[in-house]
């Protein structure tokens, strides 16, 4: 919810900023766009119109296609992460009621491993794409910083520019950085839902006297069932997409944005070279 309300300001206002960046040079901006249409053929009101639609196209058309792909990706981490959920809350319900049976046990591990196939089966399908994704979206993270911080302020000598270009970088940082959080936690709850139930099974197997050799048997293959392998997303079988990965790029996003508060702060930075 909170991606699809961002995503849908983001377009408009990156629209709008964009509109705004070029709309002092508006002739040359329209004959770029249109492909050398002279602009005598338009009135001023109009050209504004025709340059804030082609700005708002492409902000659709670009940003819309990623915003659309990472809506999609959430839902269905969510739903994957709510049908374990589902699962775990019956077994939960069993042993409260203390009617844990071997067939209840063999079901559970039956559904459990169709789950757990699904996801292995998207996850050969998109972990590539997801490596990549998530590489770009860290790459774009840095950059928004850099541009932020140093960049805008060594190529635009107008204050107006500057603040108009830095509020741009800053919007696609929040984005970015908004976008990685909500699909990465997304990802990190199926793998948290997926075992959420070892701590139940490891508590029935501690403090009942399972005397029922076939539950002994049923249980102890959850156990082994739910302890490994890891169910959930990777990035190219590089990584498990964890809360473990949100910290570790949280901290190389932080740790870049120090060295560039520190670069753009320094004395050389301000006085240029001594010869």
């Amino acid at each position: 919810m909170v991606t699809t309300i961002l995503g849908g300001f983001y377009v408009i206002g990156n629209s709008t900023i964009l509109f705004v960046m070029h709309g002092e040079d508006l002739q040359v901006y329209l004959q770029t766009h249109l492909y050398g249409v002279s602009d005598k053929h338009f009135t001023k009101q109009l050209q504004y119109v025709i340059a804030f639609v082609d700005a708002l196209l492409f902000c659709i058309l670009i940003r819309g296609i990623n915003i659309f792909t990472g809506l999609f990706y959430i839902f269905v981490c969510r739903v994957i992460a709510s049908n374990f959920s589902t699962l775990n809350d019956i077994l939960k319900a069993a042993a409260l009621k203390n009617n844990i049976t071997p067939n209840a046990v063999r079901r559970f591990r039956k559904l459990h491993t169709e789950l757990a196939d699904l996801v292995i089966t998207i996850d050969d399908i998109v972990n590539f794409i997801l490596f990549c994704w998530y590489s770009t979206i860290l790459f774009d993270l840095c950059i928004d910083i850099y541009y932020f911080f140093i960049f805008e302020s060594k190529t635009h000598d107008d204050q107006a520019q500057r603040t108009t270009a830095g509020i741009l970088d800053l919007y696609r940082f929040t984005y970015s950085l908004v976008f990685f959080l909500s699909t990465s936690f997304s990802a990190a709850n199926v793998t948290e839902e997926a075992h959420a139930s070892l701590p139940l099974v490891h508590k029935l197997t501690d403090e009942q006297a399972i005397t029922d050799w076939e539950l002994q048997e049923q249980t102890l293959l959850l156990s082994a069932q739910l302890t490994a392998p890891e169910v959930g997303f990777t990035g190219w079988h590089f990584f498990y997409i964890d809360r473990s990965f949100i910290l570790s790029v949280t901290g190389v996003v932080i740790s870049f944005c120090v060295v560039i508060v520190q670069m753009n702060t320094s004395p050389t930075s301000s006085t240029g070279p001594t010869h």
